[in-house]
Order: structure tokens, then sequence, then C-alpha cells
């Protein structure tokens, strides 16, 4: 029987959740005997462009996964025309936060045979539009260690240090750093022995968002921002060094970092809301309850009036005083790990995407594509 192969279409070379989510999900193909082409490009979020960054042919197997954010798609397509798309089986890997997809990216769901997405939160935001089927395929974590130490890092030795990361560009409205601060300072005085690490990336781009941080540091000696572009190394080790993460998003499509940090052992205190949930519940984490309100603002895609999830800060400060003084939350910690290494282990995950594979079905006509593509070209 021949081996399945894909070509697996999506950037690869960027600092982001969404290349280690394409590089975990071909790590975990390739574990269980799937042949994967990578065809990496390069999109420049400030000019809305792609360019292809592999020489090789990207149409070597009769499969493509295309693992692009469906906040780009139509750029891909512009400057991509029909050729990925003729004469395969085309995947979209997409994940979405909100119950409201955008009016203009929806004709897209018809270039694909199918769907596949990250959570079952996912799936029911994409099930209510594509006019394919939308499959819940959870990323897979399995991370070597950094092989690094708290002073490599240049953490504090003798402090619990918390940990919230985020990527601007991914929506600082979204990620919601500021109610982790605002948490973090009802939970603990800045005489004790604790410390908000935020990491993130692209805050230069967001002058308002920077200088909000900045004012609070100049009034908090107990919390440091780390602004810059670090190797995978490094974020692993940020993840193994400090003592829990605390996401108190609006909203996620999987949450790849807390996935991470429960795999390495870590407490994680999350908003109970959205694609986490696939992985998070109260036996393995600390899920904080919420309240549904509508964004009071708008950030790219994400607008005002979209349904997402408000934190309860009180309840995330109480979390954050439990783990740092280790109440109750041992076997809650040891039950985290141990889900997220048996369920979303390569083996596991590859299989899923694997058996999936095994059903994809003939291209379909491909005059209808071009026409679809063409349209497509002119919105």
């Amino acid at each position: 029987m021949n081996k399945i192969g894909v070509n697996y279409i999506g950037y690869f070379n960027e600092p982001c959740g969404l290349t280690e989510a394409s590089i975990s999900n071909v790590k975990a193909l390739e574990f269980v005997g799937v042949n994967v082409n990578v065809v990496s490009y390069l999109f420049n979020h400030k000019r809305d462009v792609y360019n292809h960054q592999k020489k090789e042919n990207a149409k070597k197997y009769p499969i493509n996964i295309f693992h692009i954010n469906i906040g780009t798609i139509k750029q891909f397509v512009k400057k991509t025309g029909k050729k990925q798309f003729k004469n395969r089986y085309n995947i979209a890997f997409w994940v979405w936060e909100f119950k409201e997809i955008p009016k203009d990216i929806i004709p897209y769901m018809s270039l694909f045979d199918e769907i596949w997405t990250a959570s079952d939160f996912c799936v029911d935001i994409f099930s209510a539009k594509a006019p394919c089927p939308v499959i819940s395929i959870p990323h897979p974590v399995q991370i070597p260690t950094s092989a690094l130490s708290k002073r490599d890092l240049t953490l504090e030795e003798d402090t619990f240090n918390f940990l919230t990361i985020f990527d601007s560009h991914s929506a600082i409205l979204r990620k919601n750093p500021f109610a982790v601060v605002k948490a973090f300072k009802k939970a603990f005085t800045q005489n004790e022995k604790a410390t908000l690490i935020i990491k993130s990336i692209g805050l230069d781009d967001f002058p308002e968002e920077k200088q909000k941080l900045e004012n609070i540091l100049k009034e908090n000696h107990n919390i440091r921002v780390i602004n810059e572009r670090i190797s995978r190394q490094e974020l692993t080790g940020l993840i193994e060094n400090t003592d829990a993460l605390v996401s108190l998003h609006r909203s996620e499509g999987f949450g790849l970092t807390l996935a991470e940090a429960m795999y390495f052992k870590k407490p994680v205190i999350a908003t109970g809301y959205s694609g986490n949930m696939v992985f998070m519940n109260n036996e393995n984490s600390f899920p904080i309850g919420y309240s549904l309100k509508p964004l009071k603002g708008s950030h790219g895609m994400l607008k005002k009036g979209f349904i997402a999830a408000d934190a309860n800060i009180e309840e995330a400060a109480l979390k954050m005083r439990q783990v740092y003084k280790g109440e109750n939350s041992i076997d809650i910690i040891e039950n985290g790990q141990r889900f997220i290494k048996k369920e979303l282990s390569y083996i596991s995950i590859g299989n899923k995407m694997k058996e999936q594979l095994t059903n994809a079905k003939l291209p379909r006509n491909n005059n209808l594509l071009a026409e679809l593509i063409l349209k497509l070209k002119k919105i």
C-alpha cells in the first residue's frame, strides 16, 4: 500500500503561534508515517504580501493542507491563483475565535473539500457557514526541553514567577493582558515574593498599549515586560522556568501556549471559555468564570460588538494565590500534564489526521474550481 502524502502549505519561518502549530502538525504526520512536502510562505503583516520560500515542487502530493489563517486567505488566493488548488484535494486548517465570521471570508470556504480546526469551539463556528465537512483536529503538543536555567533567562530565583504571553498582532484586545495585570495586582502586594512576567512581541506597533504597560511598570516593581522576539528554545525555557501561566483571554481558537505549559507540569489559570476548553477542565487546570459581553473596540478583523468573554478578575486573583501557596493544586497540575502527554501526543493527533486523510476523495471539477478562484480574485 502506498504511503499517504500531503503538501503542507503555511508559514514556517515566522516566530508566531501559527508557525509552531504548523511545525507540530507536520511532526505528528511524519511520526505516523505520512509523507509531508513542506511548502513555506512568508507573510508580511504590514504589506499583506505572501512570498513562496521554497523552490521544490509545491504540488508533489495529491492532498493539500493550507495552514494559513482566515485573515490572509484573500491575499494568498490573489498571489497563488488556481495553481496550488488544481487537481488536488484541498483542506484548510483554520481557527477563528469568534462566532461572528467576517462576511468577506465566507465565500473562500468553498475552495476547500474539508476544513480542519483545533477545537470543538471552532467546529461550531465554521460549521454554521461552511459548505464542506468541518473536523476537529487539536494541535499536538510534544516539546523537547530547553536545557535553559532561570539564570540563563535572567529570572529571579527566589520568587514565584507568573507568566502571560501574547503577540500584539494577534490582537491585544483579544489576548487581554491588562486583565492579567489587574488580577495580579489584586492578588499580591509588592512586598510578596511574586512576579508577573509579560512576554510580548510587536508592542512597538501599538504605541498606546505600550505606553500603558510602561506606566504600569513605573508603579509596580514586581511586573516585568519582555517585548522582543526570542528563539523557540528561549520561549520553551521561559515556560519551563516560570511557575504558572495565566491567560485571561476574551477568546482562543485553541491556546497553544496554555497546553505547552500544562505539558511542562505548570498550573494554568485561564478564562474557561473557547478553544482552550478542549484540553482544560476543573480536574487538570484552573478555568476562570466569565460573562459574555460585546467587544467595545475593534482591531483588524475583530469588530466592535463581537461577543467575547470577560474573565472574573476576583476569581483569577484567588486562583493565583491558590497556586502561589500550593493549596490543593498538586493533583490538578499532575492531571494536566498527564492529559496533554496522552491526548495531544504526536501519535494520538497524528493518527487522527492520518485516518481523516485516508478518507480523502477525488478532487472536484477543475473548471468549477477555476471559475470560483477567478471570482474570488476579483473580490
